[in-house]
């Protein structure tokens, strides 16, 4: 399972989960082609679709379940920290 986090220009939040199997990297590198598109676009997952405009878009976080953290503080820490965020 995956938590996607995507981040809009105004710094609001929206979380998705998806329960797709695709190796984070693998994952990352579709979300990234979405990212470079100029067009409107729709991000399907396992719990939801969304449309997207990517220029709208500052940044995505994708963490897999083994990374979850339990403490909240901890968890703003990971978000900070990530290495893993595909900046639009």
């Amino acid at each position: 399972m995956k938590i996607i986090k995507v981040f809009q220009e105004n710094n609001e939040m929206i979380e998705l989960v998806d329960n797709d199997e695709t190796s984070r990297n693998d994952y990352m590198i579709q979300l990234k082609k979405l990212l470079e598109s100029n067009d409107v676009m729709i991000l399907e997952t396992s719990s939801a679709s969304m449309i997207i405009r990517p220029h709208k878009v500052n940044s995505i976080l994708v963490i897999d379940d083994s990374e979850l953290v339990d403490d909240e503080e901890n968890d703003d820490k990971l978000v900070q920290d990530s290495e893993d965020f595909i900046r639009g």
